[in-house]
């Protein structure tokens, strides 16, 4: 599941970051050194602050290519990030968490994003 600390649960009901704003929560292979990832689930922010903690699960239905699968990865690295902007590239700004060496289909995982401070 994902938390979201106070202090950017605040900045969401203060109106203080943009209507556009994206959750994204990946995995991505750990040896790949920021190859793309193996399965990707996108919400809008507004929606997912909806369920607090918000539940996810990553599997092969997700994947970007279907000849790369979670299921067949090793170790993932699992990310969290709210895209400030809505687009899936990594802009300055934007809010991540991260966990890393996690074997598919672990149950239990556990992210908190944090306001920038």
């Amino acid at each position: 599941s994902l938390t979201f600390s106070p202090a950017l649960t605040h900045l969401v009901q203060e109106g203080k970051l943009p209507a556009q704003a994206v959750l994204f929560i990946f995995a991505r292979s750990a040896n790949s050194k920021g190859g793309p990832p193996v399965a990707v689930l996108r919400v809008p922010l507004a929606q997912a602050m909806q369920q607090k903690p918000f539940p996810f699960r990553l599997d092969d239905s997700l994947a970007m290519n279907p000849a790369n699968k979670l299921s067949e990865a090793g170790l993932v690295d699992v990310e969290a990030r709210i895209a400030l902007g809505g687009s899936v590239q990594k802009q300055d700004g934007d809010l991540r968490a991260v966990i890393k060496d996690i074997k598919p289909g672990s149950a239990g995982l556990s992210l908190q994003l944090e306001a920038a401070p």
